[in-house]
């Protein structure tokens, strides 16, 4: 099946592997390795295709698919957990995660983002419009924005939340 491609496929992963380390090393070692092995996979599974491509080189083939198994990890990594899951794992009580109510949850962002009131209020509202089941779409043409500019705007403050959180803010 891979015969023929082996030194190619050697020298992709150890490329593969550099560039993982160097780019996303924000990521656990063992996704990082996992990222590897999905994409080390799907060429296997895919080869027969390749070899029907005239004139196409297996580095540039296999890269993409590495790309996409690397895309492919940071859409499954930013499916949205509930905003009071996210709090409890970030705030505990002595060494014990606690049950937030959604007042609870207003109080915290209010007190935390005080000195960021369009912070404080996107993200307030944001949770309030979620638990409405109002779509990102809808949200942002509420705002007059765009969905691409609310989501950077909510990005900007979730970060913002998590820094305090952490206490780096």
């Amino acid at each position: 099946m891979l015969k023929g491609f082996c030194p190619s496929l050697i020298d992709f992963i150890l490329r593969a592997e550099n560039n993982t380390q160097k780019k996303y090393s924000s990521i656990s070692e063992h996704d990082r390795h996992a990222i590897i092995a999905d994409t080390v996979s799907a060429i296997a599974a895919y080869i027969d295709s390749f070899e029907r491509r005239k004139g196409s080189q297996f580095s540039t083939w296999a890269w993409r698919i590495y790309l996409n198994k690397v895309a492919d990890f940071f859409r499954q990594a930013r499916e949205w957990a509930p905003i009071d899951n996210m709090i409890a794992s970030e705030l505990r009580d002595h060494g014990s995660p606690r049950s937030y109510s959604f007042k609870d949850i207003v109080d915290l962002l209010k007190s935390l983002l005080k000195h960021d009131p369009e912070c404080q209020k996107l993200l307030i509202d944001f949770c309030n419009r979620t638990m409405q089941g109002v779509s990102h779409k809808e949200m942002a043409e509420s705002y007059g924005l765009k969905p691409n500019t609310l989501n950077q705007r909510l990005k900007r403050c979730r970060k913002k939340l998590k820094d305090l959180l952490r206490g780096n803010g």
